[in-house]
This record gives structure tokens, sequence and C-alpha cells, in this order.
């Protein structure tokens, strides 16, 4: 790294907490629908040179996520800053702040309904506007076979800008609305 003189990699930590046991890393599983689990974590982490001397980005975040039997809920907010090095000679930062809160409830042992809402503020917080992301899922695990088959539609919104004109102008080619449809095979 030329500013800092250390190596230009990617330093990142994260600290959990897990009272119940050990949270499972998926968001619900036929298998789980008896268990419940607890975490809450924080996370940092420093991307030095994230580009071949172009930024040096902090990342700062917060998350919780609970497992009660058919319920499953998580949440996560977090903070990033940009800044240039020094040799790309452009003195602005910028910060970003966003996050997301999810539920997924299975109806049947096998069919898992979803819930998604995201906020981000991908304009930097010293210029208006937001992207407002709503999603609904469908996940359907195949009994015996470790395949599941997923279905989400989102919507991609523009909030909080000052004028009309600003949010037409804040497109940048975003799909407005998109659907999904994957299989998926764990083992």
């Amino acid at each position: 790294s030329d500013d800092w003189h250390i190596p230009s990699l990617l330093y990142a930590t994260r600290f959990t907490w897990e009272p119940m046991g050990k949270m499972p890393s998926s968001q619900g599983n036929p298998r789980l629908l008896n268990e419940d689990r607890l975490l809450l974590a924080l996370s940092a982490n420093i991307n030095v040179e994230s580009e071949s001397e172009s930024t040096n980005d902090t990342r700062i975040g917060v998350e919780a996520s609970w497992l009660h039997h058919r319920l499953y809920l998580g949440a996560e907010m977090y903070y990033m800053h940009v800044g240039f090095t020094d040799r790309q000679k452009i003195d602005d930062t910028f910060h970003y702040i966003g996050g997301y809160i999810q539920g997924g409830y299975f109806v049947t042992p096998q069919t898992q309904l979803a819930l998604r809402y995201d906020l981000l503020d991908r304009n930097g917080t010293g210029k208006d506007g937001m992207l407002n992301m709503p999603a609904v899922g469908v996940n359907y695990f195949i009994k015996g076979t470790g395949l599941k088959l997923s279905a989400m539609y989102q919507y991609t919104g523009r909030t909080g800008h000052a004028t009309q004109l600003d949010r037409d102008n804040d497109d940048l080619g975003l799909t407005t609305h998109s659907a999904t449809l994957m299989l998926q095979y764990t083992f």
C-alpha cells in the first residue's frame, strides 16, 4: 500500500455471541424445525487499496438472527467509509449506510415463505437518495434430495430525493422489477 505501507489486502474480523448454541448457516431448513438459536454479531473490515491504487474502504456492521422452530428472522445494519488514496489526488470521501431485515416461515415442513426489505444509501450520505428494495419469496425443499427450489420477486425503487428530477436522474440502469428462479443442491 502506498499510503499505509502495509500489504494491500482485506483485513476483516467478526465477533459473534450465540447463547443458545451454534447458529446454522442456513436461513431455515426442514431438518431444523424444532431448533431455537440466536446470534448477535459485530463485524469490521478494512480493504486496503480495494482496487489497484484506488481507495481504502472501511466497513462496520452489526447483525442479529433468530431461528425459532419454523420461524427465521435476521437483520443487519452497516456503515462504510470510502477514502481515495493519495495517488488518486482526490480529496473526496464518501460515507454509506444500509441494512436489511428478513424473515422466513415454514407453512409446511417443505415450504418456506420469505420476506425481505433492503435499504441502501447508494449515493453516500452527502447526497439525497436511497434504494428501497422489498422482496417476497418462496423456498420449496424437495424431500430426501438435498434440492431446494427458490422463487423470488424484488422491487427496486428510489426514494428520499429532493426532487422528482433528481429521482429520475438517479437511475443508472437498475432494474425496477426482477424475478429469480433458482434450484440449489446442498450436501
